[in-house]
């Protein structure tokens, strides 16, 4: 009976160990492009991928295996997600796509832990291998289809040159017009180029080939596995450097050199060694060159200090809707309509992605709750990396795909920092991989250790900590659900109205007379909320009511002059007013500048100058006062530009000016270095030619 009993129980845990990998699969295709099918048959897909829960729970007595990770995921997933969805002004255009891509992707994380698991009685510790080798082919796909589809920036023109000579067809095939951005790709890789060269100088130094063969018994195979990681290497390392993201680049470049200071003596002399090769390059090339390729992209893209204009815009976004988030994936749209980054009204020209922080656009999608629950969820990860690392230190096997695992993670949380691959992204599924991953190895570290399962029932003492555990977890989340609706009855008020005047700017109706009244009620408590107020004026053009809100906003509160000077640039009494009560802020004094600079030039000057003394990182500023004065001084405007030029180049305007201006003045030298500070094309066209003129004037 025994016996029969388990020869059914093997049946079932091999027929579910295949129908979930390809119900996964299979799905696939509807979650990650919902828009191509009908909306029921994704959401009869996406139901499909229950199943295996419910067989586990018929057969074995649980949903899923647990993991420290499963509670903070059901609170995003059933409390936060349904908020963000219910809030989103753009379901369809944007939210969507997201959602289903998230869904499918949590689904991915727990087929993970619970096909390594096996779903049984007994581990079988070889599955992580082959999940970790699943995880490598899906890195490939996502490296195939990004190099054959990828917009490549005019950073480093070698690198472009080779890069374009590769077929442009996926972007195309897969809804992108103008090709995938290459920092997203870089993003991507940032999980899986350092796990690849960590496991690829353990093969060299750990003796992983001679390992694996033996566990094997063919050592041919451990030869093979150190071929197959170098050549991983190449790809993933490769398609990174074609990026040139930088902070891909950089994320990587830290987390390996982590990596290689707990290898041990053998990782310090390589890390040595690149050093060595480093400081060379820096010599040849010019450190303050490489510094600026660093700190400032191409001279039409963004720069590292843009990037505080976002966060700055993402900050306020966070606090106003604190509560619920702007809405699964609405940051693009939403930004432009409630903190603008230009004067135009027409709110769907632009498109700015992300908060270029995943963080902070976790918290914009889901609120402030959905950024605790990921940190949570972050913070849990590198704790048991750290953990299964050290536990498992004296085997080479384990140690350096732990190794590699934390420098993955660690390099995709540094990129987190300064970029975003949002976890609702397609990409993002490589991360609920990952975790998945670390959970695996977590629960068979738990299996060698403690020597039961965490579903194992045999054990009373055990049954009976895992009970503790999920009554106070169960506690705990209703202690938060309860604080959180508290919290939203009373002081969501701000939130709500927001949420409405999202809805009707991005909508087609025009709710323009409830949204004031709405506002109008919050404004003696909420001092921002004249800002709002004074949009929704904006939005109507009814400039009189529109300063007055917005001349009280700044009675009260400094936050938003620079928001201010974007939708009213010229608007000298408000500027002034923003003067008078905030003397020394320098985006007050900016906008008191540009307001005057048409009809008291001077004046302009001096707040210019004022104002960069006090912020001198402000490329763009310089670029002003340089554009003020090239009419009437230009050695002070080459000052100028030249300062533009040294900070950010802004619009590539800084370096080229500065090189024009020196050309007037007949200092065609100057003009030259000028020219080549520049990384605009023409700029670089044009010193060439002046050296070829310098040239045949010495001949």
């Amino acid at each position: 009976m025994n016996e029969t009993q388990t020869t059914k129980d093997d049946v079932k845990i091999r027929a579910l160990d295949i129908v979930e990998p390809l119900l996964l699969v299979a799905v696939a295709p509807l979650a990650l492009f919902p828009e191509r099918f009908p909306f029921k048959l994704v959401v009869m897909a996406l139901g499909l991928l229950v199943v295996p829960f419910i067989w586990r729970r018929l057969s074995y007595g649980y949903f899923t295996l647990p993991t420290p990770l499963s509670g903070l995921i059901g609170l995003m997933i059933f409390l936060s997600l349904p908020i963000s969805v219910w809030v989103t002004p753009l379901f369809w255009e944007y939210t969507w796509s997201k959602l289903t891509s998230l869904i499918w992707s949590v689904f991915v994380f727990f087929g993970v832990i619970n096909w390594g698991a096996s779903g049984g009685s007994v581990f079988h510790k070889q599955r992580l291998r082959w999940l970790l080798l699943a995880y490598f082919l899906i890195g490939c796909s996502f490296t195939f289809v990004s190099l054959m589809g990828m917009q490549y920036a005019g950073k480093l023109p070698g690198l472009n040159t080779l890069a374009n000579r590769l077929p442009q067809v996926a972007g195309g095939f897969f809804g992108v017009s103008q090709g995938f951005h290459p920092n997203e790709v870089g993003g991507m890789l940032t999980l899986y180029a350092p796990c690849v060269v960590v496991l690829s100088l353990g093969f060299l130094f750990g003796g992983l080939s001679g390992q694996v063969g033996r566990n094997v018994g063919k050592k041919w195979i451990g030869f093979l596995g150190a071929f197959v990681m170098l050549g991983l290497g190449l790809l993933f390392m490769g398609t990174l450097l074609l990026t040139q993201s930088r902070a891909g680049n950089a994320a990587v470049g830290i987390a390996l050199v982590v990596a290689l200071i707990v290898i041990g003596w053998r990782g310090w002399v390589l890390l040595g060694v690149g050093s060595l090769g480093i400081a060379a390059f820096l010599q040849r090339m010019g450190a303050k060159r490489v510094f600026d390729a660093l700190i400032y992209a191409g001279s039409l893209d963004l720069n590292i200090f843009d990037r505080f204009n976002i966060w700055y815009r993402a900050l306020l976004g966070i606090r106003d809707f604190a509560f619920t988030g702007m809405g699964l994936g609405t940051f693009r749209k939403v930004v432009h309509v409630l903190y603008p980054t230009s004067a135009s009204t027409d709110i769907v020209t632009a498109d700015l992605g992300h908060a270029h922080n995943l963080y902070l656009q976790t918290a914009l999608d889901f609120g402030v709750l959905g950024f605790l629950l990921f940190s949570g969820m972050v913070i849990i990860v590198l704790f048991w990396c750290v953990k299964l690392l050290i536990s498992n230190w004296s085997n080479p096997l384990k140690r350096y795909g732990i190794l590699g695992l934390l420098s993955s993670f660690l390099a995709f949380g540094l990129y987190g920092m300064v970029d975003a691959v949002a976890i609702g992204a397609k990409p993002g599924v490589a991360l609920w991989f990952l975790m998945g991953l670390v959970m695996v190895a977590r629960q068979e570290w738990f299996v060698s250790e403690k020597g039961v399962r965490q579903n194992d029932k045999s054990d009373q003492q055990h049954r009976l900590w895992l009970l503790r555990r999920r009554l106070v977890a169960e506690a705990i989340t209703l202690l938060g659900v309860c604080i959180w609706f508290i919290g939203y009855l009373q002081s969501g008020h701000l939130n709500r109205a927001l949420i409405e005047t999202a809805d009707t700017l991005l909508g087609d109706e025009n709710n323009f007379v409830s949204i004031k009244s709405e506002l109008e009620v919050l404004t003696p408590d909420v001092c921002r909320s004249n800002w709002y107020l004074g949009l929704v004026e904006h939005y109507q053009q009814h400039t009189t009511e529109r300063d007055h809100a917005w001349e009280d906003l700044l009675s009260c509160t400094p936050d938003f002059i620079t928001l201010l000077e974007v939708l009213s640039p010229r608007n000298l009494d408000l500027a002034s007013y923003a003067y008078q009560r905030y003397p020394l802020n320098p985006e007050a004094i900016f906008w008191l500048a540009a307001s005057t600079s048409e009809e008291f030039p001077e004046i302009a000057e001096g707040l210019y100058r004022q104002g960069v003394a006090i912020k001198p990182q402000d490329g763009r500023r310089w670029l002003a006062l340089g554009v003020l004065l090239r009419d009437v001084d230009k050695q002070k405007a080459l000052d100028a530009y030249l300062q533009a030029c040294y900070h950010g180049d802004p619009g590539a305007n800084g370096c080229s000016g500065a090189g024009l201006l020196a050309e007037q003045l007949g200092d065609i030298e100057a003009a030259i270095r000028y020219y080549r500070l520049s990384r605009y094309s023409r700029a670089l066209q044009r010193a060439d030619e002046l050296e070829g003129m310098l040239a045949q004037e010495g001949k």
